[in-house]
């Protein structure tokens, strides 16, 4: 199984990624399976499902008092694309009103070498 870095970008971490791609390829899957699949410890593969979940990747339904999760559709990537998107717009115009406060503040400049300091002294 690959490592996309795509993925990586939106957060998805190998052993996500590894996870995620497992419930693709089986369909509905108990812990168990997923364990035997990806060689991950049960603590951490339910950490992992969190967060999948929370990103809207994996559902999960119960069947005879077991979990069983499932891989959403591959299209939903394209939604938590979206998602970070609409993330990064909103820091941007936070930054953009944080950045004119600190260009205000901002009173000297340093400059190294004998270059800088002479240049500096003469002004």
């Amino acid at each position: 199984m690959q490592n996309l870095k795509i993925l990586d970008k939106l957060g998805l971490k190998s052993n996500d990624q590894k996870v995620y791609f497992s419930l693709l390829e089986l369909g509905s899957a108990s812990i168990k399976q997923l364990i035997e699949k990806t060689h991950l410890h049960r603590s951490y593969i339910y950490d992992i499902l969190d967060n999948l979940m929370g990103q809207g990747l994996v559902s999960f339904f119960i069947k005879d008092k077991k979990r069983y999760f499932n891989a959403e559709d591959p299209q939903k990537l394209f939604s938590v694309i979206e998602k970070k998107k609409q993330e990064l717009s909103i820091d941007s115009e936070e930054l953009k009103k944080i950045i004119p406060i600190y260009k205000k503040t901002r009173k000297s400049t340093f400059k190294s070498g004998s270059n800088g300091f002479y240049r500096k002294r003469r002004n």
